[in-house]
């Protein structure tokens, strides 16, 4: 039967190719019966039992995921079975179903290839093979579905080169090519479809530069070009696009400077340039994007200071910096009172952190390991931000006592402060931070001279979630209190190691590993292990 209906396709096509009378009435509501029970016959595998009712006991309108026109009530409109579960290949018959609009087939397990007989449905406007096995090539012929405006054919087995002829269906507003293995460009020839709204090419293996002629697409909102081998220099013409929403270009290898031109994008929500070998300073014209919710430009090689103008970015929640070359932080960005996670780990920053980026009221994440911040923290740091939940400032050279007010970051969860200058007492408020998992201030110059000094490790009874104390390498003198076997059940790791402590480890502090006390008897060792 599926022979016959290859060549009664070829037939077909030959006969309207020629404008012959025979093709106006060469299709009827039969050939679409005959057609969708070849497409049946091509299905393996149907655990749900949908395609059970394609019989000759029900109307094939009446067969399930089946649409008919209103028009013309007997021909196939649509054909609809996402999420069945179905296991076989797409039979070319399809092309015989001359009235169909909407082909999708998401979310199954179709394999083999995608019948080039496809391409000469001159109705098609709806095409979803996405999250399938389908393998081979993009047919050419989709060039020929002169109505397209959907094309979704993500997470297949896709490969070789994106067909440029696309360019052929004016109408298409979504293209959906990703996490897919295609290689070669991004056709310049894309720049010409006037309507595309999203472009998304991701997770594939696409080479070579972005076309300058993207910059046509000014209707483009969403551009996805995201983990594949992109490299040379964004194009300035990427400012034209003033009605994009989301620009992902993360894990790519574009060079150059970020171009002051994307300025001109002032609905823009989400910038992920992350992962790339950008140089030079972060425009100050990105304070422009000020409906910016997402800026993520960690792991590069931008350098000088961080431009005051992101402080205009008054929407803006997430702020990804880290692992860049980055010299300063204004204090202007005290000014984001919508900022959620603020991340400059691993820069050369120096200088004090300004006191402003503690009075964000919304700040959850505060990530500034590794870097060359001088000075002490605020006093007051926890009246201004009460959601705090992670702060770290590991690695630096900061200096001064840990203030008492920290009793005031009621939802600090994750506490770093390592490898500082830190001095003084440890502040017995820290047990007031009842939600604390993880606490490390191990390599500052923290005190414990009188047994009263102790007293944090009592405080610290009421942090019922701690998991991990490390106050390894301090100036920690005198006998471990008893008062350590009260601390959290859930804890897995108290780190002592590199203070001058005596006495014993008491036998009831459980299963904690417990590092660096002077004395233990070796019977409470092997009972902890």
């Amino acid at each position: 039967m599926e022979l016959c209906y290859h060549l009664l396709t070829i037939h077909i096509l030959f006969c309207l190719s020629s404008n012959t009378p025979l093709a106006a009435n060469l299709f009827n509501s039969k050939t679409d019966a005959s057609a969708l029970l070849s497409f049946k016959s091509q299905i393996s595998s149907d655990p749900f039992g949908v395609l059970s009712s394609w019989n000759e006991s029900l109307h094939h309108c009446q067969w399930q995921g089946i649409l008919c026109g209103k028009h013309h009530p007997d021909r196939v409109t649509a054909l609809v079975l996402d999420s069945k579960q179905l296991t076989g290949s797409i039979s070319p018959s399809l092309a015989n179903l001359t009235f169909l609009q909407r082909i999708s087939l998401s979310d199954n397990q179709f394999d083999g290839i995608i019948p080039v007989e496809i391409g000469y449905l001159n109705r098609l406007r709806f095409l979803n093979l996405s999250v399938n096995i389908i393998e081979g090539i993009i047919p050419s012929t989709l060039g020929n579905c002169s109505n397209l405006q959907v094309i979704h054919l993500l997470h297949n087995n896709l490969r070789v080169t994106i067909p440029p002829n696309l360019v052929q269906c004016k109408k298409l507003e979504i293209i959906h090519l990703g996490n897919n293995f295609l290689t070669g460009g991004i056709p310049l020839e894309f720049g010409y479809i006037p309507q595309l709204v999203t472009l998304g090419l991701h997770v594939n293996n696409l080479t070579g530069t972005i076309p300058s002629t993207l910059g046509n697409l000014t209707s483009l909102k969403h551009l996805y070009l995201h983990q594949n081998n992109f490299d040379g220099h964004i194009p300035d013409s990427i400012g034209n696009l003033t009605s994009l929403l989301k620009f992902y270009a993360y894990q790519n290898s574009f060079t150059g400077f970020i171009p002051p031109a994307l300025s001109n994008l002032k609905k823009l929500g989400y910038l992920y340039f992350n992962e790339n070998s950008f140089h030079g300073h972060i425009p100050s014209t990105l304070g422009n994007l000020t409906n910016l919710l997402d800026l993520r430009l960690y792991q590069n090689k931008l350098s000088g200071t961080i431009p005051p103008a992101l402080g205009n970015l008054n929407n803006i929640n997430i702020l990804y910096l880290d692992q860049n070359r980055l010299s300063f932080i204004p204090a202007a960005l005290g000014k984001l009172q919508k900022l959620w996670y603020f991340d400059i780990y691993n820069n050369s920053i120096s200088g004090e952190i300004p006191h402003s980026l503690f009075n964000i009221s919304t700040i959850v994440t505060l990530q500034l390991g590794f870097n060359r911040l001088e000075g002490t923290l605020p006093f007051n740091m926890c009246d201004g931000c009460p959601n705090l939940q992670n702060l770290h400032t590991y690695v630096n050279q900061l200096n001064g006592q840990i203030p008492l007010s920290i009793s005031n970051c009621s939802t600090l969860t994750d506490l770093q402060l390592d490898s500082n200058s830190f001095s003084g007492t440890i502040p017995s408020t820290i047990g007031f931070l009842q939600n604390l998992h993880i606490v490390t201030m191990r390599t500052n110059k923290l005190e414990v001279r009188r047994s009263e000094d102790w007293i944090f490790l009592d405080a610290m009874a009421n942090c019922t979630s701690l998991q991990v104390r490390d106050i390894g390498n301090n100036k920690l003198q005198g006998t471990l209190p008893s008062s350590i076997g009260n601390l959290s059940t859930s804890l897995l790791i108290l780190s002592l190691f590199g203070n001058p402590i005596s006495g014993n480890i008491p036998i009831h502090i459980g299963c904690v590993w417990i590092v660096g006390t002077k004395k233990k008897k070796k019977e409470e060792e092997e009972k902890k292990l």
